[in-house]
């Protein structure tokens, strides 16, 4: 999931519950960029997908099953950067051209991201887990979609296969117009898409409903520190 000017050289990575779709139709709509999403052909191997932990979760237990859920390019292998520049197609472009572009994206206090994405499943796809916890506690069970929701670090999505992180321009999700602005310019483009856009993201100490006193510790846990060493030093 990804948005490339062609002309300019520029790839946005999207990164799930982090104002993806915001920011990948401010770019198409205003700025020439060109949005993909779609499942590789060597998607199941390249990414060693476990179709009975998949089919599994999707035949029971309150979970929605939904057509799309089998087209989606969420993994617990590969991030979106990886996933579509080593693609042995290049249905995108040729991976020349990938390591010639410069690359941003928006990172999300990984925190409130992981509730959020907890939230997000629970109303739109009928995730059985109730809680925070319960889901953490069911990260072995959970599909591949469940998965690059709720638990897939966010850093994994901006590197490349050794490791070294490609996105030279990294803007917050809680200063989002601000950062997307700032990046923009940097890049050469006039501002002309309409400003004001405000997050509904809460306070990340916020409690939530679905949060057990116990579901701390694990969120904890499962949040990766260059996570949140990325989102601290954002630039």
């Amino acid at each position: 999931m990804v948005s490339v000017h062609h002309e300019k050289e520029l790839v946005y990575v999207m990164i799930p519950k982090n104002a993806s779709t915001y920011v990948s139709s401010i770019l198409s709509r205003y700025y020439g960029f060109r949005n993909y999403v779609f499942r590789r052909k060597d998607h199941d191997t390249a990414c060693f997908v476990d179709q009975e932990r998949n089919r599994a979760r999707t035949a029971g237990s309150g979970w929605l099953y939904r057509a799309e859920h089998e087209m989606n390019p969420l993994n617990r292998a590969l991030g979106f950067y990886r996933y579509y520049a080593e693609d042995p197609a290049e249905t995108i472009m040729p991976a020349e051209k990938w390591a010639r572009c410069r690359v941003f994206s928006f990172v999300r206090e990984p925190r409130e991201r992981l509730r959020s994405a907890h939230a997000y499943l629970r109303e739109q796809w009928a995730l059985p887990e109730e809680t925070v916890g319960d889901a953490l506690r069911a990260a072995d069970r959970l599909s591949d979609y469940e998965f690059g929701h709720l638990l897939f670090p966010q850093h994994q999505h901006l590197v490349d296969k050794t490791g070294r992180l490609v996105a030279g321009g990294l803007g917050r999700v809680e200063s989002l117009e601000e950062d997307l602005c700032r990046m923009l310019r940097s890049y050469g483009f006039e501002i002309v898409h309409p400003l004001g856009r405000r997050m509904n993201a809460a306070p990340a100490d916020r409690p939530r409903p679905s949060e057990t006193k116990k579901d701390g510790g694990r969120i904890d846990f499962w949040i990766h520190p260059l996570d949140l060493e990325m989102w601290q030093k954002k630039n």
